[in-house]
C-alpha cells in the first residue's frame, strides 16, 4: 500500500500475466535464434510465477463467483469484451474507487470511473515521461492488465 492506495486486481488477472510474461520470455530467446529446451522453459515459467507471486504481494486478488456472471453479462450491452465486464464486476464488488486500464475501448466504455495508466500515476503523484508510459502491449488500443484501486481505510 502506498499514499493510502490500496492496489486490487481480478483474480483472472494472474493468469493472463502467468501467460504473457511466460510467452514474451520464450518469444524474445527465439527472436535470438534460441532454442528452447526443458531448462530455459522451466526458467521462463519460474520468472512468470516470480511476477504473478509479486503482484500478490503488492495487490490484494478480487475473487470471482457465479454473482459476477449477471453484472458482467449486464456491462456486455456497453462493453462486447465479457472478460473485461468480468473485471468491472470484480471491481463493482470490490467497490473501488477506479478502474486503471490501459484498454482504449475499456476506458471509454467503463461505467465506473476509470483511468489511464498515465493518469492514475500523475494522481498518486508517480512519475510519467514526456512519452508516457508504454504498458506491456506498448500502450494504445486494446490489451493489458487491469487494475482496480480504492482508499485504504
Amino acid at each position: 500500500m502506498r499514499k493510502g492506495i490500496e492496489l486490487l486486481y481480478a483474480v483472472g488477472a494472474a493468469k493472463d500475466v502467468y501467460y504473457l510474461v511466460g510467452a514474451s520470455l520464450k518469444r524474445q530467446a527465439r527472436a535470438a535464434g534460441e532454442t528452447l529446451s526443458k531448462g530455459p522453459e522451466r526458467a521462463a515459467s519460474a520468472y512468470a510465477a516470480a511476477c504473478v507471486a509479486n503482484m500478490d504481494e503488492i495487490a490484494t486478488a478480487v475473487g470471482a463467483d457465479s454473482s459476477n456472471i449477471w453484472p458482467a453479462l449486464k456491462y456486455q450491452c456497453i462493453h462486447a469484451d465479457f472478460e473485461d465486464c468480468l473485471v468491472l464486476a470484480a471491481a463493482q464488488r470490490a467497490k473501488a474507487d477506479f478502474l486503471v486500464t490501459s484498454d482504449e475501448a475499456l476506458l471509454r466504455h467503463a461505467p465506473v470511473a476509470a483511468l489511464s495508466v498515465d493518469d492514475f500515476l500523475v494522481l498518486v503523484g508517480g512519475v510519467v515521461g514526456p512519452e508516457g508510459r508504454q504498458g506491456p502491449h506498448g500502450g494504445g488500443a486494446g490489451g493489458g492488465v487491469k487494475l482496480v484501486t480504492r482508499a485504504a481505510g
